[in-house]
């Protein structure tokens, strides 16, 4: 199931997806994540992590409806590629920890519409496995591992509920 929503309070979900672009805010990144700027300003002014394109960051905090915050890298001035990309890799990154659900934050960019389409885009391409010549010796995490997915945004208005067949 796949939920739009502009809401505050966030659901109950394994990960949060934030964006970060390289040098910039997170403020001005991902207003939503706005809550997050005191625990997450140390790392990024320490140059622990710089948001580069595709890299990412796991940061577990307490008192959060998920268990682990993921910051995604989507580099200087990214492109919808640039943010399919580190969206996809975010995705590949957590079905390894058999993630079902996420609270996926969109950033910020010029064209709204684009950068929520390039987001949704990479989590679902990030999950996808072609396994029909492979060995069923472990269990492969499928688009099926993300069984809810909660899009938040303050620019877009809510969208309605998507199912998502696997």
């Amino acid at each position: 199931m796949v939920k739009y929503s502009s809401k505050q309070k966030r659901d109950q979900a394994d990960v949060l997806f934030v964006p970060y672009i390289e040098g910039k805010p997170l403020e001005e990144t991902c207003p939503e994540a706005k809550e997050f700027d005191q625990h997450l300003k140390s790392l990024i002014s320490s140059k622990d992590y710089q948001g580069k394109k595709g890299e990412l960051f796991r940061v577990y905090l307490e008192d959060q409806p998920e268990k682990r915050i993921c910051l995604i890298g989507l580099g200087k001035d990214p492109s919808m590629d640039d943010i399919r990309f580190s969206y996809a890799k975010a995705s590949r990154f957590f079905t390894s920890f058999e993630a079902e659900s996420a609270n996926v934050f969109i950033p910020k960019h010029s064209d709204p519409k684009s950068a929520l389409e390039a987001c949704f885009e990479g989590l679902l391409l990030g999950n996808y496995v072609f396994s029909q010549y492979k060995a069923k010796s472990r269990k492969d995490l499928t688009l099926s591992t993300f069984s809810h997915l909660n899009l938040i945004t303050s620019v877009i208005a809510p969208i309605g509920t998507f199912r998502i067949k696997a």
